[in-house]
């Protein structure tokens, strides 16, 4: 008994090692969008809500491609308010748009946007809790959940889209 709760321990540590700097700069700007959606839209919901429309949410925002996110027109900011598979929110889905500028800056800056999670990890989170500080609006993501999502995201799962 007490083998088996070590053995399932081990496998739930196994599963949440953060990954190193250099894979960590490696996760496409798209997840690194897509994990910045859903502490968003995770804050204030159920997560297992938002899980279970995550494809929809996918869907909703062209995979979190962040050019099309960026320049997302008021037409289509207009039908994402009014898509029943997604949460309807405006403030939150402003911060798609918001966020998708935010990493298209980072990756001009840094060849990709995850190369600066990679280098600003829990360690140095004061530099990006600094440029979060100045970028992000009240109620969107959390700065330090997003270094910490891009650091933590050791294997694909719902809670973390990066990986």
């Amino acid at each position: 008994m007490i083998e088996d709760a070590a053995y399932r321990f081990e496998q739930m540590l196994a599963e949440t090692r953060p990954l190193p700097p250099h894979d960590v700069a490696m996760i496409p700007d798209d997840r690194v969008l897509a994990a910045m959606t859903q502490r968003v839209f995770c804050a204030g919901f159920s997560s297992k809500v938002i899980d279970a429309k995550w494809e929809a949410f996918e869907s909703a925002f062209e995979r979190f491609d962040p050019a099309r996110c960026a320049w997302m027109t008021e037409e289509r900011f207009d039908e994402s308010l009014k898509c029943k598979d997604i949460v309807r929110n405006g403030a939150k889905i402003k911060s798609v748009q918001e966020n998708g500028r935010f990493v298209m800056e980072l990756a001009e800056k840094h060849g990709r946007a995850a190369r600066f999670f990679a280098r600003n990890g829990p360690t140095t989170t004061m530099s990006a809790s600094s440029v979060f500080s100045r970028r992000m609006e009240a109620g969107s993501v959390a700065k330090q959940e997003c270094v910490s999502c891009a650091r933590s995201a050791s294997q694909p799962s719902s809670r973390c889209p990066m990986a």
